[in-house]
């Protein structure tokens, strides 16, 4: 029998080890596959991003810029507000049970549930949209107003509501009057319940602030593909156009499962993981009397 020198022993294990390395690295299928393996292998699972993950921008709230009080003003009579995603107890309309629906909820970071000033966003448009989650309801009728910093109204109107649920966008029309730079404004939307007695009526409220569009920014969004823009306003801190931006591309391209991916994403950086599922329509605004 031929027995194999001691050296020539350690060349062949070797081998066997570089072998089995390569296999268990290389079999594995993708370089993001093999990322996530080291990364939980390694307890490195908390310190290193998953690799598919790197192009999908979160909500980064502005600083520097204290949140814009809610003004409520006018003679309007109301039921209880709220703002944003907070819950109350006047969350649906009497005799409803929506227990297996999100409340109405206004989609303004929700950063803080605790925290009652915290729901509102900035915008670089002079009529922007705002997006609202209404639930399944018997309602029909609802309004949304937009008011300034001393209480006057700049934009009010009344929508039907029958058979409508989801995501709602509401875009300020063409001759309505312009946001002014640097300055604070309220917005309300209020499901009528009850037309004689809206004090039963429920009413999401939020705060915006338009600022001005910065060289560097104008410059980002110049420069970046029709996709990415949504992205350039979420990481400036200007949450009302991400929203925007990404919805569109969304109602443009249902089937897009990458688009699908990124606006939860951007949704569950705000808070507002509950409705991220929701489908998301346009409504049409009246114009200003």
């Amino acid at each position: 029998m031929k027995y194999l020198s001691f050296s020539s022993c350690l060349v062949i294990i070797s081998a066997l080890i570089l072998e089995s390395s390569y296999s268990a690295v290389f079999s594995a299928g993708s370089m993001a596959e093999n990322l996530a393996q080291t990364r939980k292998s390694t307890g490195l699972e908390a310190v290193l991003p998953d690799a598919d993950k790197f192009e999908v921008a979160q909500y980064v709230p502005p600083k520097g810029i204290g949140a814009p009080p809610i003004t409520v003003g006018g003679s309007t009579r109301t039921g209880a507000i709220r703002t944003g995603a907070t819950r109350t107890p006047a969350d649906k309309c009497d005799g409803e049970t929506q227990n297996s629906y999100p409340f109405l909820t206004g989609l303004i970071p929700n950063l803080d549930p605790n925290d009652t000033n915290d729901n509102w966003g900035l915008t670089i448009e002079e009529k922007p949209q705002f997006f609202v989650y209404l639930p399944p309801a018997e309602a029909r009728n609802a309004e949304f107003v937009v008011r300034d910093e001393d209480g006057n109204d700049v934009y009010r109107t009344k929508l039907s509501i029958a058979g409508k649920s989801g995501i709602i966008g509401l875009k300020l029309p063409e001759n309505s009057a312009s946001l002014k730079t640097e300055r604070n404004y309220s917005w309300y939307f209020t499901v009528f319940c009850n037309e004689k007695n809206r004090r039963r009526n429920i009413v999401v409220a939020g705060g915006i602030r338009r600022v001005e569009l910065a060289g560097n920014l104008a410059n980002e969004l110049q420069r970046a593909a029709e996709r990415d823009r949504y992205q350039v306003y979420a990481k400036n801190g200007i949450w009302y156009d991400a929203v925007t931006a990404l919805a569109e591309l969304r109602q443009e391209n249902p089937d897009d499962t990458a688009l699908a991916e990124q606006w939860k994403k951007l949704l569950e950086s705000a808070g507002l993981q509950e409705i991220e599922d929701s489908p998301i329509n346009s409504t049409a605004l009246e114009t200003s009397p």
